[in-house]
């Protein structure tokens, strides 16, 4: 069943109910006011043939005769009767056509103990409503009048209030149910439309193409919105990753070719001198080396991608920072680069939530950029200072710098500025210190001049410091 169909539906339904129950009330607020006013009708007019009695040949309190204004019962659905003691009718109107009126001995007996009975009987076929009431003389019991109203009348207009109100509910709900399916059509057409051009999209694969949003900013203009966001974001994960494969296949050929050509070299000469022979193997060395790098860096970032998440723990930050200064003093050694580490103002037993390995990852890459684009005889300064709640990082260097224009792209994966080609890289490491910054709430900057320096910065949130434990 289609969404307009089940919201026409729903909305007949919870009419129906509203309305059946509105109905249900009317019908019996009518039902109980007509049944009082009748009640209260056959009560004041017993109570007027009571006081119109006039007794004749009374003996002993038992009239044998009586006789009654005939005038004030005339109305054709009023009954009026009079019994006496003995509960034998001595009086009635002409209403009721010589026929009498029900009365149970129970009815009489209640009667005669004083307390009036108004019930529903039936007379000659109809329902009648009757009220006995004992007639007292000085005090005592001497008879009863029963006063009756045909109640025809008032069955009648409740049948004609039913008739209207199932014929009014019918018509209304047929209204609405028309009414409802033009609503829910109206309402539901941008959404006919964006089906329409997501299907579109899908077909032709064009995702640089947008949903139309609706003039009126509702619930539907807020789905169009949101899902050309996603659109958005697809096309631009889809780009990255057009150009994730192809500067991977580029950055790959090149060592693959290297090694291809080396060892179709030592193929073809098997008898070559044993410097030839130990230089192509080297070569290979090198670039399986650097396949290495390049495939572990895609695994890192394909991971990051893929929305693993690294585990952390608190650590201590001196430790990992000074295990990284150590690594940086043997990777400059041989480039005769001075490595400096300050930590005095790094706070005592700083911690912080980290994956150690990832984050001395991160510290690494910076610490090794530091040293591959310095310049001879140049210098790299590891510092760490602790700002109140956050911890600082900075791995300073004294090389070529990063032109203005290179600075927003650093961070790119497989970005490499024309003067960092010369040197041996694959343009994945600040991609991933990026992502290894961002696993650790933490955030990575950059500030270069050229032919003066980098700095790249990171900045951590700090954990309190773990307590001492007393000296027992």
């Amino acid at each position: 069943m289609s969404l307009r169909a089940r919201l026409t539906l729903w909305f007949t339904a919870v009419l129906a109910i509203a309305m059946i129950l509105f109905g249900a009330l009317v019908y019996a607020l009518l039902n109980g006011e007509l049944h009082a006013d009748v009640d209260a009708s056959v009560e004041n007019k017993a109570h007027d043939a009571a006081l119109s009695v006039r007794y004749e040949n009374q003996q002993f309190f038992v009239p044998t005769r009586v006789r009654v204004p005939e005038s004030q019962f005339r109305a054709p659905t009023l009954y009026t009767e009079i019994r006496d003691i003995h509960g034998d009718v001595v009086w009635r109107s002409d209403t009721l056509q010589g026929s009498d009126l029900p009365a149970s001995a129970a009815t009489l007996a209640s009667a005669k103990a004083g307390t009036p009975v108004i019930e529903t009987v039936f007379q000659a076929g109809q329902a009648v409503r009757l009220y006995t009431a004992p007639i007292l003389v000085n005090g005592r019991v001497v008879g009863y009048v029963q006063v009756g109203r045909n109640l025809a009348d008032i069955d009648a207009a409740l049948k004609q209030l039913r008739l209207w109100l199932v014929v009014s509910i019918v018509i209304a709900l047929a209204a609405a149910g028309g009414g409802g399916w033009l609503l829910a059509h109206a309402a539901l057409r941008p959404i006919d439309q964006i089906i329409q051009a997501a299907r579109a999209i899908g077909q032709a694969q064009r995702l640089d193409r947008r949903l139309p949003t609706p003039p009126v900013a509702d619930e539907i203009g807020h789905l169009a919105a949101t899902f050309n966001e996603m659109l958005d974001r697809l096309e631009a994960a889809f780009v990255a990753q057009q150009r994730f494969v192809a500067d991977a296949s580029h950055e790959l050929r090149t060592p693959l070719t290297t090694i291809q050509g080396n060892v179709e070299f030592l193929l073809r000469n098997p008898d070559m001198p044993a410097a030839e022979r130990i230089e192509a193997l080297n070569d290979v060395a090198d670039e399986a080396s650097r396949m290495a790098r390049l495939v572990n860096g895609l695994l890192a970032l394909a991971r990051a991608d893929a929305g693993r998440h690294l585990e952390r723990r608190p650590v201590e930050l001196r430790s990992i920072i000074e295990n990284c200064f150590h690594h940086a003093q043997a990777l400059a050694r041989p480039r005769t680069i001075t490595v400096e580490l300050a930590l005095n103002r790094l706070e005592p037993g700083a911690r912080v939530m980290a994956d150690p390995d990832r984050l001395g990852e991160l510290f690494t890459i910076l610490l090794d950029n530091a040293v591959k684009y310095n310049r001879p005889n140049g210098l790299v300064r590891l510092t760490a200072r602790t700002e109140g709640r956050i911890h600082r990082i900075s791995v300073s260097d004294t090389g070529r710098g990063i032109a203005p224009e290179d600075l927003p792209h650093v961070f790119e994966r497989f970005y490499r500025s024309p003067h960092a080609r010369s040197e041996d890289g694959t343009g994945l490491g600040l991609a991933i210190a990026r992502w290894i910054a961002s696993e650790h709430n933490a955030r990575i900057t950059v500030e270069s001049v050229p032919d003066v320096g980098s700095t790249f910065t990171v900045t951590l949130p700090a954990l309190e410091p773990a307590p001492l434990l007393p000296v027992s």
